[in-house]
């Protein structure tokens, strides 16, 4: 039997289903109950995942959306399938729960936000098309509001209701998650460590 090639070092340590789409900049964190957080730069942004062992139990992005090829090994074909995730321009997120759910979230191509929910075997349990009205900055105003703060390296960016969280070097020369209030106040700052 051959085996296929290699996995690099860094990419060696991801779950099976991020590995071969050229994933740089990898930086991961391991949790006592065995969960493991991951950053990545993919070819359209940011990456955010977490997972037990080789099983992805979340992946979000910041850039123009989830690569396909993640979305389609990630996604059973009856979800695919469903016609409401067509309405979805831009896949940012898929949530699998320990139950088996499945959790998508996106946007349209008119930039409403878009939640669905599936049962483990496909079946639609909710759907929820809603304008994104959150109060945080904006990225590109919470880039600007780091930098001037002395932060760099500014990796990936989560805007919330009313904050943004971000991966990037606080003045130290730490990496850290750091979080900005609406008002774009640092409200957290915690250490990231590989």
């Amino acid at each position: 039997m051959t085996e296929g090639p290699a996995a690099a070092p860094a990419e060696a340590v991801l779950p099976s289903a991020l590995r071969g789409l050229d994933l740089t900049d990898i930086r991961t964190r391991s949790r006592k109950d065995g969960k493991i957080y991951i950053y990545a730069r993919g070819g359209t942004g940011w990456l955010r995942a977490e997972a037990r062992g080789d099983r992805l139990l979340e992946v979000q992005t910041d850039g123009a959306g989830l690569p396909q090829p993640l979305i389609e090994t990630l996604l059973p074909a009856a979800v695919r399938a469903e016609p409401r995730l067509a309405e979805i321009a831009r896949l940012t997120e898929i949530d699998l729960d320990d139950d088996g759910e499945i959790s998508v979230e996106g946007f349209a191509a008119d930039g409403m936000r878009i939640e669905i929910e599936f049962s483990r075997d496909g079946t639609l349990k909710d759907f929820e098309r809603e304008r994104d009205d959150r109060r945080s900055l904006s990225e590109a105003a919470a880039r600007e509001k780091l930098v001037a703060l002395g932060y760099t390296d500014i990796g990936f960016m989560e805007r919330g209701g009313r904050h943004v969280t971000a991966l990037a070097t606080n003045p130290y020369g730490d990496t850290v998650e750091v979080r900005l209030d609406d008002q774009g106040r640092v409200e957290r700052e915690r250490l990231w460590q590989n």
